[in-house]
């Protein structure tokens, strides 16, 4: 009985056959280097892209809008109360406009005893036989002392603007009693045409900001959305740097303040917040891989 080979007669022949040394072997087929020159082509285009396409860079910027103004109190001279006010919030006043009527007790106090006193001179002039000097002087001085406070209460009894602006705020009202010193209106004094927006960003963005870079913004206000435009700026006014709103500014002492000086502002509210962006440098993503590292 012959045996039986475990290997297949295809393979027994295979082996048995000589070697083929005539012909060169085929390793791959020219499909597959198709794809290793498109592979290398998209490798090389990618790279040229990294190395010479710009791209334009923005940095976002949380800003505060700061009007500069100069805000005013007009206090009290006397002790005294309110009887009448004569403005209201966000009226327009000029230096001298009269502002509060008040009424001082302690001047019509006076007045009505220098009255008293110039009377009882009368009546004892009137019954004097002959001219007494003493009593004349006396009256003299009794209406002099009696124009002088009335003079005196037609000048305390009006509080009167010392400056020329805008109403904010009015701290007294009618029956109220007012001391000396006392805060009774606030005025706005000389607010300016020009409005700036303060922000801070790190130091390595501030190195890539173009050399007139402008700031976009957009603001939402109560009557919609404004959008500003603004050119950066060195230093900024005296009352911008005191007011009140540059402590909302998002300071962090490891980034450099902005400035900038905005156009279209004519709706903006003093201390609104805004966000936007400033443009920076163009950059090759190359670039832009070597500095993240």
């Amino acid at each position: 009985m012959p045996l039986v080979s475990m290997f297949r007669q295809e393979a027994i022949d295979h082996r048995s056959a000589r070697e083929p040394i005539d012909r060169v072997a085929q390793v791959t087929v020219p499909y597959d280097w198709w794809v290793l020159i498109l592979v290398a082509a998209m490798c090389s285009l990618e790279v040229l892209w990294a190395a010479f396409v710009k791209i334009e860079l923005k940095l976002p910027v949380d800003v505060i809008v700061i009007t500069p103004t100069d805000d005013r109190v007009v206090v009290s001279s006397v002790n005294a109360r309110v009887s009448e006010v004569l403005v209201e919030e966000g009226m327009r006043v000029v230096a001298g406009d009269a502002l509060v009527r008040v009424v001082v007790p302690e001047l019509h106090r006076r007045r009505s005893q220098a009255e008293d006193r110039e009377r009882i001179i009368l009546e004892e002039i009137g019954t004097a036989d002959t001219n007494d000097k003493e009593l004349s002087r006396l009256l003299i001085e009794s209406r002099v002392e009696l124009a002088t406070l009335t003079k005196a209460i037609e000048n305390d009894e009006v509080l009167r603007s010392p400056y020329s602006g805008e109403v904010l705020d009015v701290a007294g009202s009618i029956g109220d009693l007012v001391t000396v010193g006392q805060e009774i209106v606030h005025i706005r004094v000389g607010e300016s045409a020009d409005t700036f927006a303060v922000t801070f960003v790190p130091p390595k963005s501030v190195e890539r900001m173009l050399s007139d870079s402008e700031v976009l913004l957009r603001c939402t206000e109560p009557h919609g959305v404004e959008t500003l435009t603004g050119r950066a700026i060195d230093d900024l006014p005296k009352s911008v740097l005191e007011s009140k709103f540059m402590s909302d500014a998002e300071f962090d002492p490891s980034n450099q303040q902005l400035n900038f000086i905005l156009s279209g502002t004519e709706k903006i509210t003093n201390g609104t917040r805004c966000v936007g962006h400033i443009p920076l440098i163009s950059q090759t993503p190359l670039q832009i891989l070597l500095g993240a590292q």
